[in-house]
């Protein structure tokens, strides 16, 4: 609920400092790809759900922001598993397949999404 209660913050209830800019800003929603897909070997159903419910969420919203003519852009990142502290002492079966993303190459994808104003991202 965090992702939806700041978004809010922002487009609805826009402190002064912001209001100038109010159509100028772009949402980033780092959700995973585990929205996309469930993954049963990790015992991960509750997290799953919770990422495709903000995908969703997401979805929605873009939609909302588009058909009442805002500037606003939103983004959905979903990446793999990467080096964050998050994710230390994972051992999932698929790190034999696809090893862990270096955090830089995230921001960096991230940053790529937003210039060129992507709607939604899969890392790697």
């Amino acid at each position: 609920m965090s992702y939806v209660h700041l978004s809010h913050l922002f487009l609805f209830q826009q402190p002064t400092k912001f209001t100038k800019m109010s159509d100028s800003f772009h949402i980033v929603n780092l959700i995973s790809i585990a929205g996309m897909q469930g993954s049963t070997s990790i015992r991960n159903s509750d997290y799953s759900a919770s990422k495709a419910a903000l995908t969703s969420w997401s979805d929605a919203l873009r939609q909302e922001l588009q058909d009442d003519g805002s500037q606003v852009k939103l983004t959905n990142v979903y990446p793999y598993i990467f080096d964050s502290p998050l994710f230390s002492g994972f051992s999932g079966l698929a790190l034999n397949i696809i090893p862990l993303l270096k955090t830089e190459e995230v921001a960096e994808r991230v940053y790529m999404a937003i210039v060129n104003e992507e709607d939604e991202v899969y890392v790697p």
